[in-house]
């Protein structure tokens, strides 16, 4: 016969037990100020998921009360990094034509390269560069590294969705 052990009892602290346990830690983490933050990051290792919903919780609330500042920051962010906006965008354009692919992190490297590739090709030459899909989103092609190239502005706007 296996061991039977005694269930745990449950203890129900008051609220002056909490508040002494609270005043208690308030001095741990005095005297050792980085216990804090290593407390709460071993957490967030340990419960990633967690965090992560968490994270994109607060963000949406925050969005929701605060729509103008909210604008405001993705417009700094889309001018700051317009090759990762561009990425996203296509990505968006390829998820709602059902044509996304599931990328390895070295995939999206290379993809963030194109783009890269095709903004300093812009500086040196003065010519605008657009990364183009070889195989159209709009005709079926995937969001991926081999169906990219660069193209000068007017090619791309040329070509449109037309098959290669």
């Amino acid at each position: 016969m296996g061991d039977i052990t005694k269930p745990k009892r449950i203890r129900i602290k008051t609220r002056a037990q909490k508040d002494t346990e609270n005043a208690r830690a308030r001095i741990r983490y005095a005297i050792d100020p980085t216990k804090k933050a290593r407390s709460r990051d071993k957490w967030r290792t340990k419960n990633a998921d967690r965090q992560r919903e968490l994270s994109r919780l607060q963000g949406v609330r925050f969005r929701v009360a605060n729509p103008a500042s909210a604008r405001a920051s993705q417009a700094r962010y889309r001018t700051r990094n317009p090759e990762k906006f561009s990425i996203k965008q296509a990505t968006r354009r390829a998820r709602k034509r059902l044509t996304a692919v599931l990328l390895t992190p070295a995939e999206k490297f290379i993809i963030e390269m194109v783009y890269e590739q095709a903004r300093m090709m812009t500086e040196l030459t003065g010519t605008e560069y657009q990364v183009d899909h070889k195989m159209p989103l709009a005709r079926g092609g995937a969001h991926h590294p081999l169906n990219l190239q660069i193209l000068t502005a007017r090619q791309n706007q040329s070509k449109g969705a037309y098959l290669p």
